[in-house]
């Protein structure tokens, strides 16, 4: 049976999203067997506004690399939250830094909140390495959503 999972990360430029995105693929090829594919949006995202940076892994050919309905979403900026939110699959995981990111009650997904800046600050001196926080964070969901898909 075919499987494709899209995840979407989003934030602010600068929060090192493609490079997220970029592990997660080179992970889910080189070291899980799977086919991998990742790409970012560099549209008016450049000027300031929502990054994003998308990854689809699947253990069958991938034809469009790209995410259609994502899976998971990551959000580290109420900006992205906002521009993205409404692609999240339904019943898709949403997963938001608590201090930045304000979301409205959801049931149709289930909504994970960390203090991921917070955490970068507090633990290594730097909000800059908060994308290490989120790519570990986002690492766990997929290792435990792979586990119970196959």
């Amino acid at each position: 049976m075919s499987f494709r999972y899209e995840i979407r990360l989003s934030g602010d430029v600068g929060h090192g999203l493609v490079w997220i995105g970029e592990i997660l693929a080179e992970a889910a090829a080189l070291y899980n067997g799977y086919n991998a594919a990742q790409c970012q949006s560099y549209g008016g995202e450049a000027r300031g506004e929502a990054n994003s940076a998308e990854v689809v892994f699947s253990n069958a050919e991938i034809l469009f690399p790209c995410v259609q309905k994502p899976d998971l979403l990551l959000c580290l900026s109420q900006v992205a939250y906002e521009k993205y939110i409404h692609e999240l699959k339904l019943d898709g995981i949403l997963i938001i830094d608590s201090n930045r990111v304000t979301v409205a009650p959801m049931e149709n997904c289930k909504v994970y909140k960390f203090p991921i800046f917070q955490t970068a600050f507090q633990e290594f001196g730097t909000e800059t390495l908060a994308n290490v926080i989120g790519l570990g964070i986002v690492a766990e969901f997929v290792k435990f959503i792979l586990r119970r898909r196959f």
